[in-house]
This record gives C-alpha cells, structure tokens and sequence, in this order.
C-alpha cells in the first residue's frame, strides 16, 4: 500500500493536530505532561509560516496517518548543523506498516540536502518500543537531557525544596551517625534495639 509524505504547510495544519491530540494521549499515557492542542497550534503554525519548523506529513490511502516535525540546529555551538527530530508519531493502527520508514526516507534525504552532518531524535525515555526502532535504525545514545521547571531549580538552589519521608530518614541516620563518630567510646548514640528502632523501624 503506497505511503504519500509532502511537506505539511498550514493547510495540513488540521490533519497534524488532530495526530498531535493522538500523540500527546500516549505520552499522557506513559506519565509525560506536554503542552495541550490548544496551545500548540499557534506555535505550529508560526513555525511553519517562517521556515523555523518543517513538518513531514504522511498519508496512506489519502488519510493522515503519521508526521514529523523537523529543525535544523547545531548539536553545540562548536559543532555543524545537525537536523533534529523535534517530533515523530504514526497513528496505533498504522504502525507496522512502513509508514515510519517512509518518513524517515524523507528526512534522511532533507539532511543530506541541507548538508547536515547528524540527524539526532529526542525520544521519550519511557518509550521502548520507539528506542528501539530508532537503535534499529542506527541512532546511538548520544547525550542524556533533562529538564527542570525554573521555580523547582531555584528552590533546590536555595535548599528549601520539601524533602520525601525517605530523604528526611536516610538524613537522620546519617547525622546520628556522625554524631556517633564524634562521642567518646563507650557511650551509647542509639536507644535499645539500634539504629532502626531510633528511625521508627524498630
């Protein structure tokens, strides 16, 4: 069965949300909040209208059925331009298929076009099944990123951050051991059945 794959301008805007909204089901899913449809879209749009975003758009039998959001960017500002893979997604019933495949067919030829030395793919820890198709297909780990909410970083800076039960037990344990260190020989730092009786485990 013939896959088409065209470069989505803003008339394929539609199909490519309405797989967005799948997409974003399964990284819901998978324990990942992204950003709801509604606030996408104008991003998308913006982005395609100026040339920052390409959108791959894939159909088959004329239905949309998977897409690609493609950015040139230097993997470092000491390196050349690599072409990420901002976004990849093929509808469940379609997967199996060659659709990825034929998508991919695209993008390796857009970065050889473009004369990018890389094609590097963000790709949610959680999803194995995408792991390793992307392993399959060649792609090495190359770096680990991760992400923190600028609110949540300022408090872990200035040590205000709520700590869990565990963190705050293991701290106790460790500082009754320090002080353990520091006493005389002989005398007693736990109450009678040990340490774990002096965390509540007793």
């Amino acid at each position: 069965m013939a896959i088409e794959v065209l470069t989505a301008g803003p008339d394929e805007l539609a199909d490519v949300l309405r797989l967005w909204s799948d997409a974003r089901d399964e990284m819901v899913r998978l324990g990942r909040a992204t950003a709801p449809v509604e606030q996408i879209a104008p991003r998308l749009e913006q982005g395609i209208r100026d040339g920052r975003l390409e959108v791959l758009l894939a159909r088959r039998e004329g239905r949309a059925v998977g897409f690609v959001v493609l950015r040139e960017t230097p993997l470092s500002f000491l390196l050349e331009p690599s072409l990420s893979i901002d976004e990849l997604f093929v509808a469940h019933e379609h997967r199996r298929h060659g659709v990825a495949r034929a998508i991919l067919t695209h993008v390796a030829s857009r970065a050889e076009a473009s004369g990018a030395d890389q094609i590097v793919s963000s790709v949610n820890p959680l999803a194995r099944e995408t792991h390793r198709f992307f392993a399959r297909l060649g792609f090495a780990p190359l770096t680990v990123r991760r992400a923190v909410a600028p609110a949540v970083l300022r408090r872990r800076l200035c040590g205000d951050a709520p700590r869990g039960a565990l963190e705050d037990l293991l701290s106790r344990r460790r500082s009754m051991r320090a002080r353990g260190r520091r006493r005389p020989l002989g005398v007693e730092e736990y109450p009678a059945g040990g340490p774990d009786a002096a965390a509540g485990w007793g």
